[in-house]
């Protein structure tokens, strides 16, 4: 998304001298009736993650879910905000960490809970 939607999308959304968190950063804000009048981006140095293990319950994928997510929990502990379980089907087995895919079973084939946690460092 461009600067210019970000400020125009954050400007019904915030008070004046107002800070907003993002995925990128604190934004501090400070607004003149509507107009945005200063933004300022805060970096932050190191977000924790929410990872999402999506399986199926038809196929009997459970217990493998239940082994990634204990992998998952080994490797990377401090790094996490959460770690859940997420029921499915059609043969879906999915881990996402913020909401971006890291491993697809469709996709990626066999499963390694050291490679997924090694990909989930790398995100972190």
């Amino acid at each position: 998304m461009e600067l210019s939607s970000q400020v125009t999308a954050l400007s019904s959304q915030v008070a004046t001298n107002d800070c907003v968190q993002t995925r990128r950063g604190l934004l501090l804000v400070a607004t003149a009736g509507q107009e945005v009048t200063t933004l300022v981006t805060l970096p932050v140095l190191r977000t924790r993650m929410d990872v999402e293990i999506e399986y199926c319950v038809p196929c009997g994928f459970r217990d493998r879910a239940v082994e990634v997510q204990e992998t998952v929990l080994n490797g990377l502990e401090q790094e996490l905000d959460s770690v859940s379980l997420v029921m499915g089907d059609h043969g879906v087995f999915r881990v996402s960490a913020d909401g971006e895919v890291v491993y697809d079973k469709d996709e990626d084939g066999g499963l390694d809970g050291d490679d997924i946690v090694r990909d989930l460092r790398e995100r972190a």
